[in-house]
C-alpha cells in the first residue's frame, strides 16, 4: 500500500542509520506530497526525507509548500541535476529559517572549516561552543535532522560531518577574521586529537 511504500521509500533515501522512526499517517501524506511534487524522482525527494523521518514534520512541510508553489507558479530546471540542486537550496532555505538562534550560530561556525572536508563532530562543538552556543551538541543533531550538516560516519573510530555544501550560502553573517580565529583556537585540540596516530603524526 501507500504507507508501505513511504517507508520503503524513506528507508532507500535516508542515510544509514539516521532515520529517527518510522512514517505515521501524517507523515506518510506528506511523503506522498514530495513524491508528487518530485515527479517520483528519488533524487529530488532526497532533501525531505531525512527531515521527514526525524520528526521534523513542521519544516519538511513549510518546504515541500514552498516547492509546490514554485511549481505552480515557475519553471523547474529540467537538467537533472540542476533540478536536485534546486530542490535542495529552497528546502535548505525553509530549514535554516526554522533554526533557533543557537542552531544558526552552530551552522555558522561550522563553515569555519573548508567546503567537503569531512570534520570529526567534536572540533564543530568546540567551535559552536567558542561562538556562544551553549549545547553545541544538541544544536549539531538539530542541524543534522534537517539535513544541513552531513554525517559522513566514523572516520578512524571517530564520528565526523560537514555542512552541506548547498547550505553553507544560507549561513547568516559571515566569520570575522578574528572570530575565525577565536573558533580555530578552540577546535584545534579536538581536531588533533582525532586526527593524530599514535605516533603523533
Amino acid at each position: 500500500g501507500d504507507t508501505e511504500s513511504d517507508k520503503q521509500w524513506c528507508a532507500a533515501s535516508a542515510a544509514a542509520g539516521q532515520s529517527g522512526r518510522e512514517l505515521d499517517d501524517e507523515d506518510g501524506a506528506l511523503n506522498r506530497r514530495v513524491i508528487a511534487a518530485a515527479r517520483g524522482n528519488p533524487g529530488l525527494q532526497q532533501p525531505f526525507c531525512r527531515p521527514i523521518l526525524n520528526g521534523e514534520t513542521i519544516a519538511a512541510e513549510d518546504a515541500v509548500a514552498k516547492v509546490e508553489h514554485f511549481l505552480e507558479t515557475g519553471e523547474v530546471p529540467t537538467d537533472e541535476s540542476a533540478a536536485q540542486e534546486f530542490f535542495q537550496r529552497m528546502s535548505f532555505e525553509t530549514y535554516a529559517n526554522a533554526l533557533t538562534e543557537p542552531q544558526k550560530t552552530q551552522l555558522r561556525a561550522a563553515t569555519l572549516f573548508s567546503p567537503d572536508v569531512p570534520i570529526p563532530v567534536a572540533a564543530l562543538a568546540a567551535a559552536g561552543a567558542a561562538a556562544g552556543v551553549g549545547d553545541a551538541g544538541a544544536a549539531l543533531n538539530r542541524l543534522s535532522g534537517l539535513g544541513l550538516l552531513t554525517g559522513w560516519g566514523e572516520i578512524g573510530g571517530v564520528d565526523h560531518a560537514a555542512v552541506d555544501p548547498l547550505a553553507r550560502p544560507l549561513v547568516p553573517g559571515e566569520l570575522s577574521e578574528d572570530g575565525a580565529q577565536t573558533l580555530a583556537s578552540a577546535a584545534i585540540l579536538p581536531l588533533a586529537k582525532a586526527w593524530r596516530d599514535e605516533d603523533g603524526d
